[in-house]
């Protein structure tokens, strides 16, 4: 992506109107965080305020990618 696009709102790139749709959960801010399983459910929200590297977000991760066949 290199074009400024809405995350919320009537604005909203389709992608993250179907997330918030999907979730209940609509971005608020930069680096807002949703992970999708292998077949690109949503599984699981992150707020801006935690990080990628959070020990949630990679045993959440973890765990999602132990559950599933390769």
């Amino acid at each position: 992506m290199f074009v400024k696009s809405s995350v919320s709102g009537e604005q909203a790139n389709p992608l993250y109107a179907t997330l918030a749709r999907l979730t209940g959960k609509s971005p608020r801010w930069n680096f807002y965080k949703y992970l999708l399983d292998r077949q690109g459910r949503p599984v699981e929200v992150w707020t801006s305020v935690t990080t990628p590297t959070d020990s949630k977000v990679r045993q959440r991760i973890e765990a999602l990618l132990a559950s599933q066949p390769g």
